[in-house]
């Protein structure tokens, strides 16, 4: 797909309904899109946004798992475990009660 124009159109959708419910999904997929175009510090921090607004949200574990393969992919994280920690994964894990 045409990632480009799939990021300037959520961008678009967020500028005019950041405050609706769709927004965390909004956020999702523009990670997707800045992920798809090897924009990763951007799509990380897109990933942090949703994790922080929504997190239990049903995409919010896959935005904990992107980011944890983003920063492994970037090589910023020394190790796995370290990875995890240093990105806030493991501490969210242990305090959120994910619904199913």
């Amino acid at each position: 797909g045409d990632m480009t124009a799939a990021q300037t159109s959520l961008n678009a959708f967020l500028r005019r309904w950041g405050a609706g419910g769709y927004v965390p999904s909004a956020l999702y997929w523009l990670g997707n899109a800045l992920y798809g175009q090897k924009n990763y510090k951007e799509a990380i921090a897109v990933f942090r946004a949703l994790v922080a607004a929504a997190p239990n949200h049903p995409r919010t574990p896959e935005a904990m798992l992107a980011v944890a393969d983003l920063l492994l992919a970037e090589q910023q994280a020394v190790g796995l475990a370290a990875g995890y920690w240093s990105i806030g994964i493991m501490p969210l894990f242990y305090s959120i009660k994910i619904k199913r």
